[in-house]
């Protein structure tokens, strides 16, 4: 069924749903698919399913040395998609991808737990060896070079959960590893119109007037030391290959005392934030914990990123056009539980010129 790759001939055997061949499939390049219906059998250069009554030689004609017939004349089509199981690029083509397989992982049900980073680091591994250089830190992504159109670490904090969860033991809260259930990802990290060679800049483009930049990330290793973001990045390779990270990092950040005020339904919650003149701003912020507040917990806002929408400018900036700039703030509310900091909820709210929040800068051990 088509020439074989000589570098990779790797064919698995596939039973649908599986999680244990969410990366063997993804990084195969031959698929012997078995479903309720029917098999059917992908390669590199070609798709056959039993649905289709054709000749074999017609198949072979059909093959392609670089995409399948079938994927680039029918998949791409919506109402063809349900042909294949698998994405038509396989781990990816552009870096923003790797949040695409990061929610399709996380719908799936682990059998141990603790595997839930395991079953993705082949697929990290894909990432890495890609042109544009996508890394991990307990699963959650960065890029290796500083880009205005992909997430910073800081903004990969941004992920969400389709509904509040338990906490994961062994993983940290700061990562989507740390609970259970469907991840969620920002809509400007996984729009499909943004992927491939062409990509268009995410929804709402950086601007350096307003963009929180200036958060600093540490690293705490397990022996106890701690190193300086810069010092990860170029050390990356050592670190992870001695599984050094104790999934703590320090962040210095702007933060702002933040109190619980009730919940709203089951997966927000209301949160006060002070303001510089004592007045308390209400924040919906969406639930991460099942955890059940009380007005005395100690909670934090820290403030991750913000984005501006706006006219672009040439030079990239956010340009006024008719009316004001709407400037979003991103925060993670997080709950101290005595040595660090666990992260309970995030939210969004458009800044008010009018209205200042108390900030303070700081560093916290986040964990």
């Amino acid at each position: 069924m088509g020439k074989a790759n000589s570098q990779h001939c790797s064919l698995s055997i596939i039973l649908i749903p599986s999680l244990q061949t969410f990366q063997e499939g993804l990084l195969s390049t031959r698929r012997l698919v078995f479903t309720d219906e029917q098999v059917y059998f992908e390669c590199l250069g070609l798709y056959c399913s039993e649905m289709f009554d054709i000749p074999l030689q017609v198949w072979k004609k059909m093959h392609h040395g670089r995409q399948p017939f079938l994927h680039h004349r029918y998949r791409a089509a919506p109402h063809f998609r349900i042909l294949g199981v698998f994405p038509l690029d396989g781990c990816g083509v552009h870096p923003c991808d790797i949040y695409s397989r990061i929610n399709e992982y996380s719908k799936r049900s682990l059998t141990h737990s603790a595997d839930i980073l395991n079953g993705m680091l082949g697929i990290f591994r894909a990432f890495e060896q890609g042109r544009n250089s996508v890394c991990h830190l307990y699963g959650l992504p960065f890029h290796t070079e500083d880009s205005r159109t992909l997430p910073t670490f800081s903004e990969s904090l941004r992920w969400t959960l389709e509904a509040p969860s338990e906490r994961r033991e062994g993983f940290p809260s700061w990562s989507w590893t740390g609970w259970y259930g469907e991840i969620k990802w920002p809509h400007e990290f996984t729009d499909p119109t943004s992927s491939g060679e062409n990509q268009n800049p995410p929804e709402y483009l950086r601007d350096p007037k307003v963009d929180e930049r200036e958060i600093r990330v540490a690293v705490e290793l397990r022996e106890g030391s701690i190193i300086n973001w810069e010092t990860f990045r170029t050390r990356y390779d050592e670190i992870r290959t001695f599984n050094k990270p104790s999934g703590i990092i320090r962040l210095e950040a702007n933060t702002t005392p933040a109190v619980y005020l009730n919940n709203e339904g089951t997966s927000k919650v209301q949160i006060g934030l002070r303001g510089e003149d004592g007045r308390c701003i209400t924040l919906l912020a969406e639930l991460t914990t099942k955890h059940h507040f009380k007005p005395q917990d100690p909670l934090l806002a820290i403030h991750i990123c913000q984005r501006a929408s706006g006219k672009q400018g040439n030079d990239n900036s956010i340009v006024r056009s008719g009316g004001a700039v709407a400037v979003r703030q991103y925060v993670l509310i997080v709950r101290d539980v005595g040595k660090h900091w666990e992260r309970v909820a995030s939210g969004v709210h458009v800044l008010d010129p009018r209205i200042s929040l108390e900030r303070r800068r700081r560093w916290l051990r986040f964990g």
